[in-house]
């Protein structure tokens, strides 16, 4: 008996021993989210989903799309997920080949504002310490509205963004509306680029998952931040990206414009995807920020020549826009294309000049014959494909401050007057 019993203590003791052993192994194996070494590209998606996004989630369904291509990321390649959702706290998560789901990262306690440009900018932060790669890029995804400024402290009801929406706690997401009934705050896009400089990050590129983005005015406000944007001048279908082509054709490729020609792809041609896009239509764009400065100075130049001098009001009836200025949509202002827009302004020998120097920022455009700009289902614009860039342009008219006091926005004179492109570009020699 007592040897039975001294038995047993001793397998005990061994069976502890074994499995010190084997933890230390699995310990050694290490099968923590943080790498140990510099990868070759870290790609972050930022899903700012506490809105009518997340309602109909959206941001889920990305995520699954995701997970079937998750063998397609290379080991030196890092793809990192951050979602606010308002369902649950905030997360971040990264996904590799390695792992049937995605390892949680990090997870925050409390309501997170993922419109708020200080958290954007500590996160950024978290990801250059703990995921280091010689390049990075980032996912913009949610509503947005382009360079026009958030309402974060003024304006009730008024369902508008620049980029961003977080309707906090309590809040309806339906309505993209906080509990008193505000529009849920936003980011400014100024606010972004400066989140972005003070994380120490400088990325390849960005790509805005989100509506009217590509526009002079945002890429300006952004030049210093990244090497490219991509992003589409319209107001793109809730559906976004194709994310299973994205992380397969996109996020990692070498060529940034592989990102908008993937995405040009899955609306307008592929046909076992386009069918759950509607038929809406597509117009996107990868813009190189190096050329910005040499367009703004340039623009600088031939503005003192342009039919705005004088603060005169160019009919622009028959210009490329990409969006409408109507009351249904808040009287948001006209997005011209920033090519025709100019071709209209500027005489033509000057026009040449400029035209060429586009070209030098323009990597690649793509356009459907048509889009859809609602807001009836049956409303379509068509798109001059021979000579489109792609790119959106603010062009200021009287109409914006005759219209002022009904528009949520208040007046788009002034308030364009706040941006770094209006500043660069020699508006204000014009008189307007």
């Amino acid at each position: 008996m007592r040897r039975s019993m001294m038995s047993r203590a001793f397998l005990a003791v061994f069976a502890a021993a074994l499995m010190s052993l084997v933890l230390a192994a699995c310990k050694d194996k290490d099968d923590s989210p943080i790498p140990k070494k510099e990868g070759r590209r870290t790609v972050l998606i930022y899903q700012s989903a506490q809105n009518s996004l997340g309602y109909d989630s959206m941001h889920r369904r990305d995520s699954i799309e995701l997970v079937a291509a998750k063998n397609s990321i290379g080991d030196d390649d890092r793809l990192l997920v951050f979602t606010d959702d308002g369902r649950t706290s905030a997360r971040l998560f990264r996904y590799d080949r390695q792992h049937k789901t995605p390892q949680l990262v990090k997870r925050w306690s409390g309501e997170t504002d993922a419109s708020d440009p200080e958290f954007l900018q500590q996160l950024l932060t978290f990801v250059r310490e703990k995921f280091p790669s010689k390049e990075y890029g980032l996912v913009m995804w949610s509503h947005a509205d382009g360079w026009l400024p958030s309402t974060n402290k003024n304006y009730r009801h008024a369902p508008r963004r620049s980029f961003g929406i977080d309707v906090g706690t309590g809040g309806n997401l339906y309505h993209d509306q906080t509990a008193d009934g505000e529009v849920g705050t936003q980011m400014d896009i100024a606010d972004m680029a400066r989140a972005i400089e003070h994380s120490g990050i400088h990325l390849r590129y960005i790509f805005f998952d989100a509506c009217l983005m590509q526009s002079l005015e945002v890429a300006y406000e952004l030049r210093n931040t990244t090497d490219y944007i991509v992003a589409s001048p319209i107001a793109t279908p809730a559906d976004g990206a194709y994310y299973t082509h994205m992380l397969q054709r996109g996020l990692f490729s070498s060529d940034p414009t592989d990102i908008a020609r993937t995405f040009y792809s899955d609306v307008c041609t592929d046909g076992s995807i386009s069918n759950s896009y509607g038929g809406y239509g597509l117009v996107v764009s990868c813009l190189k920020t190096e050329g910005l400065e040499e367009l703004a100075t340039l623009t600088s130049q031939m503005l003192s020549r342009s039919s705005l001098v004088g603060r005169t009001s160019p009919n622009m009836s028959d210009v490329q826009s990409y969006s409408s200025y109507i009351y249904k949509y808040f009287y948001r202002p006209y997005c011209f294309d920033a090519r025709l827009a100019m071709q209209r302004l500027l005489p033509e020998a000057d026009f040449e000049v400029w035209d060429a120097a586009l070209a030098r920022v323009i990597m690649y455009k793509a356009a459907s014959s048509k889009f859809w700009i609602g807001p009836s289902s049956w409303e379509y614009l068509m798109v001059d494909t021979d000579n489109f860039c792609g790119v959106s342009m603010f062009v200021p008219q009287d109409v914006y401050t005759t219209n002022a006091e009904r528009c949520a926005f208040g007046d788009h004179n002034e308030n364009f007057k706040a941006t770094s492109w209006y500043s660069a570009a020699g508006f204000a020699q014009t008189g307007w």
